[in-house]
């Protein structure tokens, strides 16, 4: 089993991170003869990511650096050159763009934006639960950057905190599509076969965690549990090993987010569709469940929106 856990920070994503700067070999150097390499933001299980700055432009970058030891045959190879063609399809404000791949001087690369902000998952650490209406801010974001991968085919698999972003406006940016498939590809089919697991055990759906065939309802499956996070203080299945929380999702049902805190009726009604067992029973597309927060989320009267926000206790 490919698995993260989502409290350790994984900077396998592009974002200025608070962490202390990493001694990294490419800083001062020249890329491609385009970028050079400014200062290191952080690393992942897949790559270094550096601040760059294009010669010519000025333009301040982001550039991810394969892991040094994958040598340009292998598979964390083709996985990263694939993470690269699928999100350079996707333009939606809130994902994160690429804009330039390639190999040089034995140093494969993806140029992509550099997201001003704070992770989710850091972001939670310090505050705990988020109230009702800045929940549904963030899953209209991150619901709309899915519903274009979803209408291209490519099915996110890896959503949770940790790759998500809010920027200093605080508007949602998905990150890190390096285990994101796209449905009935060849290529994907290889490099992701039936039965393998991949993904983060708490986040993942239980049909992921079976090794099932994925469509965009495991991404479902996967915000409703980060919903449950940004509500109730805690992921809805945790501790344990990677196999006994897999196990638990596929056996038990959290604790509803109305009983566990209080969350308004309609709201936690609508993280538990999400987090349905069954893809069926879930929300059938990120637009629905989208739809679903924030008639939940929000009181509308006379064209005013009234967030509704718990009462203490």
């Amino acid at each position: 089993m490919q698995a993260q856990t989502d409290d350790a920070t994984i900077l396998d994503s592009v974002h200025v991170c608070e962490q202390p700067r990493l001694r990294a070999p490419l800083i001062g150097r020249i890329i491609d003869r385009r970028y050079r390499g400014l200062d290191c933001l952080g690393k992942g299980g897949m790559g270094v990511v550096y601040r760059v700055q294009h010669v010519e432009l000025g333009k301040i970058l982001a550039i991810k650096v394969l892991s040094a030891g994958a040598g340009p045959d292998s598979t964390m190879a083709a996985r990263f050159k694939r993470e690269a063609r699928l999100v350079s399809k996707l333009s939606d404000p809130h994902t994160v763009q690429v804009f330039d791949y390639g190999v040089s001087d034995g140093v494969t690369w993806m140029v992509m934006q550099l997201v001003s902000g704070s992770d989710l998952s850091r972001l939670l650490r310090k505050q705990g639960v988020f109230e009702a209406a800045r929940v549904a801010q963030v899953v209209d974001g991150v619901c709309r950057s899915l519903s274009e991968a979803h209408s291209l085919g490519i099915v996110h698999r890896d959503i949770k905190p940790g790759n998500i972003m809010l920027t200093e406006a605080d508007e949602a940016v998905v990150l890190d599509f390096g285990l994101a498939k796209l449905r009935d590809s060849r290529e994907s089919n290889q490099l992701s076969a039936r039965g393998t697991v991949i993904g983060t055990p708490g986040y993942m759906s239980p049909d992921q965690a079976m090794g099932s065939e994925l469509d965009a309802r495991a991404d479902i499956y996967s915000l409703g549990a980060v919903m449950y996070r940004m509500l109730v203080g805690r992921a809805p299945f945790r501790g344990g090993t990677a196999a006994e929380m897999c196990l638990r999702q596929l056996q038990e049902r959290p604790l509803s987010p109305h009983l566990a805190r209080g969350v308004p009726i309609p709201l936690s009604d609508a993280v538990m569709r999400a987090l349905e067992p069954e893809p069926d029973r879930r929300y059938q597309s990120a637009e629905a469940l989208r739809r679903a927060v924030l008639a939940a989320a929000y009181q509308t009267d006379d064209d005013v929106v009234f967030p509704l926000v718990r009462r203490a206790s």
